[in-house]
């Protein structure tokens, strides 16, 4: 079967066409008044753009699907992978220009330390340019498997992350579903004009913490945050980009910041209804935060964060609230959960499918490969994750050759 080949470079036209679909889809996000919020389109453009074309037998709403096809073509990837390469398809590096350059990504990607990129770039255009090279990267040393690449697209975000060529409003002035819906919409296009596949959005977490969640919630009403959650991974998953809930089990009802420092939920999180409710309508990916919980005699925490936890990844998000796409952890880089040796590996454990952003790639695959080679049921777990993975990059054509030839 032919695949249709995907450009990595926007057209002058596109980038053109987009632009104007952003001033009139944008508001300021100073605006306060949600009855001030409206979003209108081109209808023609969108129409023309809000269904991606496949790039083979499957597309990204294929993935929860029982599809024996599917199974077969994952399966046989499975078995062509080494030891390796299973272990580096769990690790999301991370491209800054301050912290990482481009040439230590190539370097991770030529050599099979990891399996995505996250960015950090202000310039889409910067970012449509590297996803190109790092994927020419992954051809060139004969990968079987892509790169995915994610960032976080968080309407809060997006004007800082992206210069003045868009303007949304904050999650929290976001007022009704089909608002959500739209601007998830376009964030999802502009996504994909730049070659990524993830996004890390939307926060399903209450707004109470000021410190660090605060716009960035749909708000404080939970019925409120689960609609528009909904809403806004719908849309995104629709137009072919991965959406990810976080930070579970929740991050918006208790002070502090863990980018800085460990802070516990009391008792039991109030945002597990957001998370149960968009799991059940399908979401793919879903970020576990570096919060603990204490004086919880089901899912105490130990005194580590949740993405070291087993009760909480293991046995309250995929057990409990059965969940079974994606589990990736906040980025590992961050204060809360530094302090803990092998933290990376301590996740993987817990069973977090994707480790973003390890303080040492080769690392963490050297102690995993060392691990499942001496604990049969830890290897199952693995290779479970690892399944999870190649079927999300089959749905996103992200294979180095066409499947009926793996």
């Amino acid at each position: 079967m032919t695949r249709k080949k995907r450009t990595l470079l926007p057209s002058a036209a596109s980038l053109f066409a987009l632009f104007l679909l952003f001033l009139f889809v944008s508001r300021p996000a100073d605006r306060s008044s949600s009855k001030d919020f409206t979003v209108e389109y081109d209808a023609q453009f969108v129409e023309d753009n809000s269904t991606p074309s496949r790039v083979g037998r499957f597309d990204l709403l294929d993935y929860y699907r029982e599809d024996p096809e599917l199974d077969a073509a994952v399966e046989a990837i499975m078995e062509r992978l080494t030891e390796e390469d299973m272990v580096s398809q769990m690790v999301i590096t991370y491209y800054s220009p301050t912290w990482k350059d481009a040439e230590t990504v190539i370097r991770l990607i030529e050599d099979n330390k990891t399996g995505g990129v996250i960015f950090f770039e202000k310039s889409n255009s910067e970012i449509s340019h590297l996803t190109g090279v790092f994927s020419t990267a992954a051809k060139r040393a004969s990968s079987l498997l892509l790169p995915v690449y994610a960032i976080d697209g968080e309407p809060s975000f997006m004007q800082d992350r992206f210069g003045g060529s868009i303007s949304l409003p904050p999650a929290e002035r976001i007022p009704t579903e089909e608002d959500a819906n739209k601007i998830a919409g376009t964030i999802a296009l502009l996504l994909r004009k730049m070659g990524v596949h993830i996004n890390y959005a939307p926060v399903c977490d209450t707004s109470f913490n000021r410190e660090i969640i605060g716009l960035r919630s749909f708000g404080s009403d939970i019925d409120k945050i689960a609609a528009l959650s909904q809403a806004f991974i719908e849309s995104t998953q629709a137009n072919g980009i991965v959406a990810t809930a976080k930070h579970f089990p929740g991050h918006g009802s208790i002070e502090g910041d863990t980018h800085k420092k460990l802070v516990f939920i009391d008792g039991s999180p109030p945002e597990l209804a957001v998370f149960q409710r968009v799991i059940n309508a399908g979401v793919l990916s879903v970020m576990v935060g570096h919060v603990g919980v204490k004086s919880n005699d089901r899912y105490d925490t130990d005194g580590r964060p949740s993405t070291l936890s087993r009760n909480i990844v293991t046995g309250l998000l995929k057990e409990e609230l059965g969940f079974k796409g994606i589990v990736v952890t906040d980025a590992m880089t961050m204060n809360a959960v530094r302090s803990f040796g092998m933290s990376s590996y301590l996740a993987a454990r817990a069973g977090c499918d994707m480790i973003l952003m390890p303080s040492d790639e080769e690392q963490f695959i050297r102690k995993m490969q060392q691990e499942i080679r001496g604990d049969a049921g830890f290897r199952s777990q693995v290779t479970e994750s690892v399944r999870k993975i190649v079927r999300l990059k089959v749905c996103l054509g992200l294979i180095n050759g066409e499947v009926e030839k793996i």
